[in-house]
């Protein structure tokens, strides 16, 4: 199981307690075996339109210091949670959830609340209430006439064939987001051989497997650790103008240090200087670059753009193309370009539904899949 937003979770509840205390964070995903004596697991199997369904617990754990331990039933965002699950002869597969007092099925799509997607051998829960979950589908096999009909009967219950094991405490610091550093604690063994993956939170059932580890051989994206990419925690600011400096092979940076909150000996300190210095990055202000916000997608696609454009490789003159995007309005004015100019070139698409989804945050795998999407336009 990867879960990602977790260190957002922990700075929130942070902000609660005195500095002097130290809050941890921790989620479990685990099978639950059906109890016919659960009425939490009752009132899923009443709406559940499957024949057969797998129950799941998700819990959110908080601890101050030593403390005892308090569950987080609700979080301000949604935590992404991606469940390994065999989608093979399967259909209809549907997620379901017991909170509050009321049992629901999630919707495939993004348009509101919490939803799922299903991928190829997982399943990707975006939710921001921890409790009982269950996973329903029907067998290809199976007639359609075998499927629940809301009463339960007739129902086969089972477990995900990769059972979910709980996901590593994190313990946040001053700093919510992983800060990586120019090098890279040991030189990594970039071996031609694709198949060499050092990164245990990167499998090939994930959607971003291949970006991320052609970023890696490429040399423009590092681990948080020797071992784990952290594929799902958001990119900061700091982090994506890094990799563009990497990808431009590290150029020296003549001037562009005019940012009071980027210290001179930051990782990321060069790499600002010289975005700024071509055009590339512009800051909330002329002294504000805020490096440990998070990047929203219209920000990235602003960036790409204008680093297309210092290399020559963007549209020149008047040009537009028609997007699609049934959000099209959510997008600000000054990214409507830069927009255009990623979905052209497919360097960003967008979600499942449809929506580009502008004001999102990107996560470390959806950066590396932008990265390498430009390069391929160049490679």
């Amino acid at each position: 199981v990867v879960v990602g937003g977790l260190d957002s979770v922990a700075s929130d509840e942070a902000s609660d307690i005195p500095d002097t205390s130290h809050v941890t964070v921790t989620m479990t995903v685990e099978n639950q075996p059906a109890d016919s004596e659960n009425a939490e697991q009752r009132e899923i199997d009443e709406i559940c339109g499957n024949a057969a369904i797998s129950f799941i617990d998700i819990a959110l754990v908080k601890q101050i210091d030593n403390g005892a331990s308090e569950n987080i039933r609700e979080t301000r965002n949604r935590l992404t949670i991606v469940i390994p699950f065999d989608t093979n002869n399967k259909n209809n597969i549907t997620v379901y959830r017991y909170h509050d007092g009321a049992a629901a099925a999630l919707v495939n799509t993004t348009d509101r609340g919490d939803y799922f997607t299903v991928g190829n051998g997982y399943i990707t829960i975006y939710t921001s209430k921890f409790s009982t979950y269950a996973i329903g589908y029907d067998e290809s096999s199976s007639p359609s006439s075998s499927r629940g009909s809301g009463s339960g009967r007739g129902r086969t219950t089972s477990t995900p064939t990769a059972s979910p094991k709980p996901t590593p405490t994190p313990t946040p610091e001053a700093s919510a987001s992983p800060v990586p550093t120019s090098e890279p604690t040991s030189e990594p063994d970039r071996s031609d051989d694709e198949l060499y993956n050092p990164f245990t939170d990167v499998t090939s059932y994930y959607w971003f497997y291949e970006p991320v580890l052609q970023a890696y051989r490429d040399g423009i994206m590092e681990g948080v650790t020797d071992t784990t990419f952290e594929p799902l925690t958001d990119i900061t600011r700091g982090m994506f103008i890094t990799v563009l400096y990497r990808m431009e092979n590290e150029p020296e940076a003549d001037g562009g240090y005019t940012f009071t909150d980027v210290p001179s000996d930051a990782y990321y300190a060069d790499a600002v200087a010289w975005a700024s210095a071509n055009g590339i990055v512009k800051g909330y202000s002329d002294t504000e670059y805020a490096p440990d916000d998070v990047i929203t997608r219209e920000q990235a696609a602003a960036i790409m753009f204008r680093y297309a454009t210092y290399k020559g490789e963007a549209p020149t003159g008047a040009w537009a193309i028609r997007l699609d995007y049934p959000d099209l309005s959510e997008i600000s004015d000054w990214a409507a370009e830069s927009v255009m100019f990623c979905t052209m070139k497919d360097i960003m698409v967008g979600r499942v539904s449809g929506e580009f989804d502008p004001k999102a945050n990107i996560t470390r795998a959806e950066g590396a899949a932008v990265f390498e999407r430009y390069l391929n336009t160049t490679r």
